[in-house]
């Protein structure tokens, strides 16, 4: 039985192709290793990647010939996710479509019944779940007891319990690369260099609480250990001639002990004169002694979520952080020699025009290498998403159009007292004032395409000579539909 992987295309219209994709999708990897290891024939499809129209995604399915389609969506892509699975289904009535991935996670009832091509669910860690969904489909067995499916029976949705994170990491087979065509990606911070970067996690959880996220992988951090992920990273080399790797970890520095160690076992290998890598992690759980190992390591650069550059902010969303954590992360990075990447919201709740002009004095004098502004998009699942449907904090929704979600080009929520012109006047102002300075401007030009700049100040135009969205003002999207 031949199962197909999609990764559905960026526009629900399927015909504004993307300039350039980044990594392939780590997810999708995972699961077709996963099931590809118990047994069943697997093939990916990146329609992101391929730049495919909706002629060209018809035409790609179809030669695959695929008896089960998984699909995967964030919450911005999961209308181009469902026509996707229309187009699986004009193909072939009797394929199966089964949608995962953030959206499906936050919202699994509402998902199926929102979007009638997709015949089912898998919520939460997908690697389980997918695999016996698969077994259960061949052998004609009751879905009642998969943990972390939902689907259809007598015109009702079932949503059954969610699945059991796993927690020895080491026992998942290595991600799949080999069924992506990995010349289509580009590298991050270095536009136009060719040379393969791939991501890699050594741990899945986050133990953080903040406002703006779900926490879909768990609550509790699952790690990897450090012989396994030098084992990948030494594979991946020796295979794909990978040259850098980009640790997906949502904060990689979580348990700085740990760290110190898997920094150790790279530097006993000899990868760190091989290859370099990046990561994220959180202001507070660095120290510079740390930061000196991991560059020792190969860490180039350490991208920080900042969020905001006002206590009050930081202390509303729950980020448990404070503003001289950021300074100090920011300079030891810095002292360590290392590339400093850092990430801001603005919009979000309870802030002011003069929190967020706060948070722009605050990037500026951080002075890090990169800064990216962001306006709030109150994801589903996440508490912040609640606090919208109530007006608390002063946001509202905007819109009950899922393509909105983006953090650059969305238009989902707007604050009672910014309206969304306002919010999106001030991420311009952010982005002017930090980088059009002169030794920010090299930064700016070494990981923006420029050929992409016209497609999107076009982009920009038109969103703004479109009608303006429907004002729902205390309502969520989408949920509020029978």
């Amino acid at each position: 039985m031949k199962v197909l992987l999609i990764n559905p295309p960026k526009s629900s219209a399927i015909t504004e192709r993307v300039s350039y994709v980044h990594e392939p999708h780590q997810g999708l990897a995972y699961i077709a290793s996963y099931v590809r290891q118990h047994g069943f024939q697997v093939s990916i499809l990146d329609a992101q990647a391929e730049q495919l129209t909706v002629d060209g995604l018809r035409a790609r399915i179809a030669v695959e010939r695929p008896a089960i389609v998984g699909i995967t969506a964030p919450t911005f892509l999961i209308k181009s996710a469902h026509e996707t699975a229309g187009i699986v289904k004009a193909l072939g009535r009797d394929i199966v479509t089964v949608i995962g991935g953030y959206h499906a996670t936050a919202l699994p009832e509402q998902t199926l019944r929102e979007f009638p091509s997709f015949d089912l669910l898998v919520h939460g860690e997908g690697e389980i779940p997918f695999l016996e969904l698969l077994h259960a489909i061949v052998n004609k067995r009751e879905l009642r007891e998969i943990q972390g499916i939902a689907y259809r029976h007598n015109g009702n949705i079932m949503v059954n319990p969610q699945a059991a994170p796993i927690t020895d990491l080491d026992t998942l087979p290595l991600p799949a690369w080999d069924l992506f065509n990995l010349d289509l990606y580009h590298p991050h911070y270095s536009f136009n260099k060719g040379f393969l970067e791939l991501p890699i996690a050594t741990s899945r959880g986050c133990v953080s609480r903040c406002i703006t996220c779900a926490r879909v992988t768990g609550t509790r951090v699952r790690y990897r250990s450090a012989a396994s992920v030098v084992g990948e990273m030494q594979a991946m080399v020796e295979r794909f001639n990978a040259k850098r790797f980009v640790f997906m970890d949502e904060t990689f520095t979580i348990n700085g002990r740990r760290t110190h160690d898997l920094c150790d076992a790279i530097l006993q290998s000899g990868l760190s004169k091989k290859v370099e890598w990046l990561c994220q992690t959180r202001v507070d759980r660095v120290e510079p002694d740390l930061l000196k190992e991991m560059r020792q390591a190969g860490c180039f650069l350490v991208a920080y979520g900042i969020e905001s550059g006002n206590q009050d902010i930081l202390d509303h969303m729950k980020k448990g952080t404070r503003l001289d954590d950021a300074m100090n992360a920011v300079r030891w990075a810095k002292q360590a020699g290392m590339t400093v990447d850092t990430f801001f919201i603005l919009g979000l709740p309870y802030e002011t025009r003069k929190t967020m002009h706060d948070t722009i004095q605050f990037a500026i004098r951080l002075d890090p290498h990169y800064a990216n502004f962001f306006i709030i998009v109150p994801y589903p699942g996440a508490e912040v998403y609640s606090m919208a449907t109530k007006g608390e904090g002063g946001l509202r929704f905007l819109t009950d159009d899922w393509e909105t979600y983006g953090w650059q080009m969305g238009g989902s929520a707007e604050l009672e007292q910014v309206p969304r012109k306002r919010l999106e006047a001030q991420q311009l102002k952010a982005y002017l004032r930090f980088y059009l300075r002169p030794r920010k401007i090299r930064s700016m030009l070494n990981i923006v395409n420029i050929k992409v700049i016209p497609e999107y100040v076009y982009n920009l135009i038109r969103k703004r000579l479109s009608a303006p969205p429907t004002l729902m003002a205390q309502s969520p999207p989408a949920t509020t539909r029978p």
